[in-house]
């Protein structure tokens, strides 16, 4: 029955999800403006962004002209800012701090860059307040895992993870484009291998944060392990952490951001040891079947974060993402879609034969580093 379901699923998932990131383009603007969701009115460089990711995981940037590639990429350039290098875009709401939004705009922006292959206009000048190494680890060391709010402790592993992820990716990027010392990378590495929990593989378990969103901030931070093919120190620790997690229904969590990271992380480490593989592969077996057979792809083509949830569910608590948590979204759409080829490409199923495109040698966290 299950492969049954997989087998249906793989002729018609590639087209079926192309067509809705088709329907989020406003096709009256110049090419490359995509929609949030179908609620949204106005298009945004956070969805654009995600609509490279999405069409690129299912081999669809081929077909683009030279010149809507170039308007694509001219679209995404006009919003970084010449003085700091930062990419904005005015009409999403800052309701997390400025650092917050402003990374995971510019994040996202100068990877979609990447696989169009093009590259900011402008140096990214805020990484040279991280460019030396006690810089760097006064940044790190800074890191406020458990906050306190009205007296009641507030988990950040998830934020902190990402915020990480940011700065750390964005280093990677200006080493490989010759502009940052290598020191400066090592740097940052010891600095994480010094920090992670051994007795769980996550960062943030240590200071008293939870295992799920420990879980989530650690795996942004151990797709820059992957992309570098760096060391993991404790594989089996993570993947006995992860597999903990798992619920009754296959999910992780029950968010499109759990689940993903549970499949990166479970994928990643099974390529670095034979720790509890039968039950790593099941357990990856399971998340992919529940994802198709519990309605998280809508009639429409496009992934939701859950359709018996009626409520608003904002995606990495930010309110700029937030939609209503049965519609189809673009970051729901592309962390499904990531979670379901991760796992394609780790264990033997029918999806696997969807013509996904998994990046660096198909290392598991590739497509994670433009998250």
């Amino acid at each position: 029955m299950l492969d049954h379901l997989l087998a249906e699923k793989a002729l018609t998932l590639r087209g079926d999800v192309l067509e809705w990131v088709e329907s989020m383009r406003l096709p009256e603007e110049p090419y490359g403006r995509y929609r949030f969701a179908p609620s949204r009115q106005f298009h945004d460089v956070y969805s654009s962004a995600l609509a490279v990711f999405i069409r690129d995981l299912f081999d669809d940037l081929s077909s683009l002209s030279d010149l809507e590639r170039t308007k694509w990429v001219d679209f995404l350039r006009s919003f970084q800012q010449p003085e700091s290098g930062y990419f904005i875009d005015e009409r999403l709401s800052r309701d997390v701090d400025e650092v917050s939004f402003k990374l995971e705009l510019t994040h996202a922006c100068v990877s979609a860059l990447d696989i169009l292959g093009a590259l900011p206009l402008y140096p990214m000048r805020f990484l040279e307040a991280f460019a030396n190494a006690p810089a760097l680890v006064k940044w790190l060391d800074e890191r406020t895992w458990v906050a306190s709010s009205e007296g009641y402790p507030v988990d950040r592993a998830s934020i902190e993870g990402r915020l990480i992820f940011h700065i750390g990716g964005l280093l990677i990027c200006e080493h490989e484009w010759g502009n940052l010392s290598h020191d400066i990378i090592e740097v940052f590495f010891r600095w994480l291998d010094s920090t992670v929990d051994p007795s769980t593989g996550f960062w943030g378990t240590r200071e008293g944060c939870g295992m799920l969103s420990s879980m989530c901030g650690s795996a942004y931070i151990y797709s820059l392990y992957f992309h570098q093919s760096r060391l993991v120190l404790y594989p089996d620790r993570v993947i006995d952490s992860v597999i903990s997690l798992q619920r009754q229904d296959g999910l992780f969590g029950g968010t499109p951001e759990a689940d993903f990271a549970a499949a990166m992380l479970l994928c990643g480490m099974l390529m670095r040891c034979e720790h509890r593989q039968i039950e790593a592969e099941t357990a990856l077996r399971r998340l992919q079947h529940s994802i198709l057979s519990l309605g998280l792809q809508n009639n429409d083509g496009g992934f939701c974060v859950g359709r018996r949830l009626r409520t608003e569910h904002s995606h990495f608590g930010m309110k700029w993402l937030s939609v209503r948590a049965d519609e189809s979204n673009m970051l729901s759409t592309w962390l499904r879609c990531g979670t379901l080829a991760l796992i394609s490409e780790v264990t033997e199923t029918p999806l696997s034969c969807v013509r996904w495109v998994l990046r660096e040698g198909n290392e598991a966290a590739t497509f994670a580093a433009w998250l």
